[in-house]
């Protein structure tokens, strides 16, 4: 499915995302805002953001290449799922309001920084930026 928008094959644009998504959390987690040993004491919205990519990633990570190849449904509505918290991982990082988050976690974020805008910019479809 995902090569119909690329000229990658499923394997390598399923590949591609998961690095976009590992660099966008190393960004996440390198904020100074972000408190590893006592997460409770992060900033709220930040420490959902970083969750909810770290899902992102999970999500992609469980599915099934082949069935994707072959169009199976579940397997297409899972990689639809995550191509679309890709995008909503985008949009609250780059509202520099930080009303986005704020409807969704009840306080506004920390400023995510410019690395994690960038990198989340890149989860669009079509950027081939890492």
């Amino acid at each position: 499915m995902p090569s119909a928008v690329s000229t990658l094959s499923t394997a390598d644009n399923v590949a591609l995302l998961n690095t976009k998504l590992g660099a966008l959390i190393d960004a996440l987690e390198a904020n100074p805002a972000m408190n590893h040993a006592t997460p409770p004491a992060t900033n709220k919205p930040l420490w959902f953001t970083w969750d909810f990519v770290q899902r992102t990633r999970f999500n992609l990570n469980n599915i099934d290449i082949s069935k994707l190849d072959a169009e199976d449904p579940a397997a297409v509505e899972e990689y639809s799922d995550v191509l679309g918290r890709c995008m909503l991982s985008n949009l609250i990082i780059s509202d520099t309001t930080g009303e986005t988050v704020e409807k969704m976690v009840g306080e506004k974020a920390v400023d995510f920084g410019a690395d994690a805008r960038a990198k989340a910019a890149a989860l669009k479809p079509g950027n081939p930026a890492v």
